[in-house]
């Protein structure tokens, strides 16, 4: 057993931590020759039947037992001593052991498994070499008829057993009991419990009295020593030929202190030596310590446990420094030491991540199973600390009560078998009882549970404290209570003030009765400013401006993505439907800037593509009925017309100017006011004549990219002749499928016989005042062709009585849809309708009925009263003679509409599945807001994402641009944006539509309670 160089079989890991050694760790185990020497002497000594091999906890009698006694008489061929084969030819004790004999013993009858060294060669696997079949299958099955009777019945049978099988057997058969006891500490005067451990020393007495050729091995802690001599009744008095102990001796086995035996336990792997291949010794394990970190690991250990066993904490020590190695590393160093911890630290750690991946598996606290283990820890007497053995079915009790939920039956087991097992499970293979791997462990467990109790106790502590000075506190608040509460009281009136105050701003923000936006963002700034801090400390102590400051957040996300996107005033605009830009004739009329959507959906910059300059007018201009505009002309681009002259930009980006004046026929140019106008990638321009009759007639000329180019002259073309009753222009179709395109409404004499031609209220007036005496006139839709050489097909859409009383002018309009032959109709009633405009065209009896398509309106959550038809009606230009705005484009088949009402822009969409009925854009809760009421025109973009509202009351005042970005990634962008971006986005609108929108007068802001009339941002 010394450290000698010999040809052994080494163990794979130089350090078992706290698994006991076994038989092939035996060239490890060390500092135990004499005592397994003395120990193999006993046994076999002549009247020998048991030993009793006593020790402390933790001095290593189990690993003595395997690696030392049974090694040692297994190597000696002259001894002949015969063992149970199974794990480590050793039995482990439970609370009843008879059984664990019983099965042992069957299972090395019925498969041969008795093992000694000469015989094992030859007749391990042949059971009838060494005992006769007929005695073996006696044997096996009277043992297992008494496995169900009264256990002292099994021990007469288990003692009638080894009587029959010892006389047959070449050799002494030695039964190895391991931590017997367990027979005691289990024994709690329960009478089932006692009749198990009575028959276990009644099998003792049968074994010894019977004088059976067997000796048993019985391994305890000394603890129990005397009590286990106690219950084992056998002196001299009953056979007087035995010897004077009775057949039973006694062996103390100590445990190692010494430090230069502690030393040498710890330096064996570093000197163990293997041959190579090639005959050549090379160290097993290579590894080495450090000079000095050997004495300061046996120093700490010593000074940790100052009494009791260190070796299993010394093999625990050992393990985990060496793991630490790696191929390069294998030098085991004092830095290596302390950063473990040293030895509290690793036995700590060790216990530790070994408990939380417990509690990880079973999702429960890692207290929760420090408290579990500690139940299996009992404290002897002297204050030795012990491990119990506990069945696996009240171990799942107690984890229960401990509120451990999962699969703790796995997690026992996975305790009993991992890398750093914490358990003991037996059997080995499908455990039922559990115990601590090593009673070196109840320490650990013991510091835990001091350290939990004194934690637990400075929190009772703390507590106590705590409540006591809340005591004092509860005094001086109940002494100030009633002047608090006064204070309180005055203060939650002035919240609620202040709640009803920023409520009522938030939902005439969100409202925005006249579509202002501008106004709507005044109170809601307002708002935020007034709800960014508390105003009082109960204010601030129920934190009651919080929810405000989040609702008004919340209203100005949603608000800003019905406000415009880009806003401002400029000359002129105009919209490129299939390219979805916009041209924007500056003020001073000397540049134009083109925009379109940006990339991302931040308005902080304008999107301006490109700019380009005009050069100045000519001298002494004599054009000056021609108001400016711009557009795009489908092979130029951008065109612009200042006081009469044409610019359009060449391939190399140089301007070329035409006199558009001297272009045109004299019918246009004679006209007072003539109207320019880009559509369907062309340049219209349309004037209109009144004659003494009042009957009104339009010309109108198109001017194309070669017109332009060539500066010739341009026919003329008169689509309208002595008409009356007409309450705005014509309108032309934008779509290259419907060119030179137009339509109009007439309030013509008699209706005609239509059952759909009811589509306006008949209790509203005329739509043009004093059309006629019929009683019965009716609104028509003319459409026809500028080229055409018929005169225009027209419906009846509306029956009006020349009866109806007074009421509120009424507003209808038509718009052609973009993308799609139809015609949008739009009145007072919340219903849009479509009409075909190939069937009109094509239709000889005048009766082409539409898709009536149905408006339900948002609703707003801001709002108690919800949209009603006052708010879905259609509002009339802003200059006379200026067409409804209503504009409509087709998206993949849907319609998406948009109409000027009271309160904004309205933008509906219809779907596949139900056409008839159209829904406001999802995002959107309620109108879009316009800043002022109505437009001169209005304009989708091909793909929908971009509208396009100009607003202009007069030609003297300048034109309002309005752009809103519809596309759905803007209104996501709104939700996402910091709220310090919100409100500069906030300011950056108002900043850009200040000459053009109105804030609030100085009554106004007394009545919101704002504190200035103008926001914080343009001070």
């Amino acid at each position: 057993m010394d450290s000698q160089l010999r040809d052994v079989k080494w163990p794979t890991n130089p350090y078992p931590g706290l698994r006991f050694y076994r038989e092939t760790d035996a060239a490890l185990f060390s500092e135990r020759d004499d005592n397994v020497r003395q120990c193999a002497e006993s046994l076999l000594r002549f009247g020998v039947k048991i030993l009793l091999l006593q020790g402390s906890s933790g001095a290593g009698k189990s690993s003595f037992l395997r690696a030392g006694l049974i090694h040692y008489l297994r190597q000696d061929p002259e001894r002949r001593s015969l063992f149970l084969g199974g794990d480590d030819h050793t039995i482990r004790c439970t609370a009843d052991p008879l059984p664990q004999i019983s099965q042992a013993l069957t299972n090395a009858v019925d498969s041969g498994a008795i093992i000694v060294r000469e015989v094992a060669e030859e007749c391990s696997n042949d059971v009838c070499m060494l005992v006769d079949r007929e005695v073996r299958d006696g044997v096996c099955n009277r043992l297992r008829a008494l496995a169900d009777c009264p256990r002292r019945h099994l021990a007469i049978g288990l003692a009638d057993a080894l009587l029959d099988i010892c006389g047959q057997l070449p050799g002494k058969l030695v039964l190895v009991l391991d931590q017997a006891e367990e027979v005691l500490t289990r024994d709690t005067g329960d009478p089932e419990i006692r009749e198990v451990s009575a028959a276990f020393f009644f099998f003792l007495e049968k074994v010894y009295l019977l004088n059976i050729d067997v000796r048993i091995i019985i391994s305890l802690r000394t603890e129990y020593y005397g009590r286990f001599r106690d219950e084992l009744r056998i002196s001299d008095a009953r056979l007087s030929d035995r010897p004077k102990r009775g057949g039973v001796e006694p062996y103390l086995l100590r445990s190692i202190r010494d430090k230069e035996a502690l030393l040498r336990v710890l330096s064996l792997p570093t000197t163990a030596k293997h041959k190579d291949p090639d005959g050549r010794l090379r160290s097993v394990y290579n590894f080495t310590f450090n000079p000095g970190v050997r004495e300061e690991i046996l120093d700490d250990l010593l000074r940790s446990y100052p009494v009791g066993s260190v070796t299993p904490v010394l093999q625990v020590i050992c393990s985990a420094l060496y793991s630490c190695l790696t191929e390069q590393k294998r030098v085991i160093t004092q830095a290596d030491f302390h950063s473990l911890g040293r030895v509290d630290g690793i036995m700590k750690t060790y216990v530790h991540d070994v408990v939380t991946e417990a509690a990880r598996s079973t999702r429960s606290e890692a207290d929760q199973w420090y408290a579990l283990l500690y139940s299996l820890v009992s404290r002897q007497g002297g204050g030795t600390l012990v491990s119990l053995t506990e069945s696996v079915e009240e171990l799942e009790k107690r984890a229960r009560d401990e509120k451990i939920e999962g699969d703790v039956r796995s997690a026992f087991f996975e305790l009993s078998h991992g890398r750093r097992p914490l358990l003991r499970g037996e059997p080995s293979e499908r455990p039922r009882y559990f115990s601590l791997q090593h009673d070196v462990l109840a320490t650990a467990l013991v510091r835990w549970k001091l350290t939990h109790t004194e934690r637990l106790e400075r929190q009772k502590a703390e507590r106590k404290s705590k409540r006591k000075v809340l005591g004092v506190i509860a005094f001086v608040v109940a002494i100030a209570a009633m002047a608090i509460m006064q204070i309180g009281w005055r203060s939650n009136d002035l919240l609620r003030v202040k709640e009803t105050l920023v409520t009522g701003r938030n939902s005439l923000a969100s409202f925005a009765p006249r579509g202002n936006f501008r106004q709507s963002l005044a109170l809601l700034l307002a708002n935020l400013d007034a709800t960014d801090h508390a105003d009082t400390i109960y204010e601030w102590l129920v934190r009651g401006n919080e929810p405000l400051h989040d609702a008004s957040v919340t209203v100005l996300r949603q608000t800003l993505g019905r406000m415009p996107s880009l806003t401002g005033q400029y000359l002129a605009a105009g919209l490129d439907a299939a390219g979805g830009q916009v041209a924007l004739l500056e003020q001073g009329g000397r540049s134009i800037a083109i925009v379109a959507l940006p990339s991302g959906y931040d308005y902080a910059q304008v999107p301006v593509v490109k700019r380009l300059a005009l050069p100045a007018s000519p001298a002494n201009n004599p054009n000056g009925n021609f108001s400016p505009s711009v557009g795009f002309v489908d092979q130029l681009g951008p065109v612009a017309l200042v006081a009469g002259y044409a610019y359009f930009w060449d391939e190399q980006g140089k301007p070329v100017t035409r006199n558009l004046r001297n272009m045109l026929p004299e019918v246009v140019r004679g006209a007072v006011f003539p109207r320019y106008d880009f559509v369907g990638g062309k340049l219209l321009i349309t004037a209109g004549t009144f004659s003494s009759s009042d009957t009104y007639d339009l010309s109108l000329v198109y001017v194309d990219a070669d017109a332009l180019r060539s500066e010739t002259a341009l026919p003329t073309k008169r689509v309208i002749q002595s008409l009356t009753r007409l309450s705005f222009g014509p309108v032309f179709s934008p779509s290259i499928e419907l060119p030179a395109t137009f339509a109009y409404l007439y309030e013509g004499g008699e209706r005609a016989a239509a059952d759909y031609s009811d589509l306006i209220s008949r209790h509203y007036q005329r739509l043009v005042s004093n059309s006629g005496p019929s009683p019965a006139a009716g609104l028509d839709l003319y459409v026809g062709r500028v080229d055409g050489i018929d005169a225009p097909n027209h419906i009846s859409v509306a029956a009006l009585s020349a009866t109806s009383g007074p009421g509120r002018r009424q507003t209808v309009g038509a718009s052609f849809v973009l993308g799609k032959d139809a015609i949008l109709f739009k009145s007072v009633e919340p219903s849009l309708y479509l009409f075909d405009v190939p069937a009109m065209l094509s239709s000889a009896s005048d009766n082409v009925a539409p898709l009536q398509i149905k408006f339900v309106p948002p609703q707003d959550p801001l709002q108690t009263k919800q949209s009603g038809p006052e708010d879905l009606r259609l509002v009339s230009g802003l200059t006379p003679w200026t067409a409804p705005p209503l504009t409509g484009v087709s998206i993949d088949g849907r319609l998406r509409a948009a109409w000027a009402a009271p309160r904004g822009l309205w933008v509906v969409e219809n779907s596949h599945v139900h056409p008839d009925v159209a829904l406001a854009l999802p995002r959107l809760s309620g109108p879009l807001m316009s800043g002022d009421t109505g437009g001169t025109k209005l304009q989708f973009t091909r793909d929908g994402n971009l509208l396009l509202l100009l607003q202009q009351r007069d030609f003297r005042n300048p034109l309002s641009v309005r752009i809103w970005d519809l596309r759905q990634g803007r209104t996501d962008w709104l939700r996402q944006a910091s709220l310090s971006r919100l409100k500069d986005t906030a300011c950056e609108l108002i900043k850009r539509s200040t000459a053009d929108t109105a804030f609030f007068s100085e009554p106004e802001a007394v009545i919101y309670q704002l504190r200035a009339a103008t926001p914080s941002c343009l001070s």
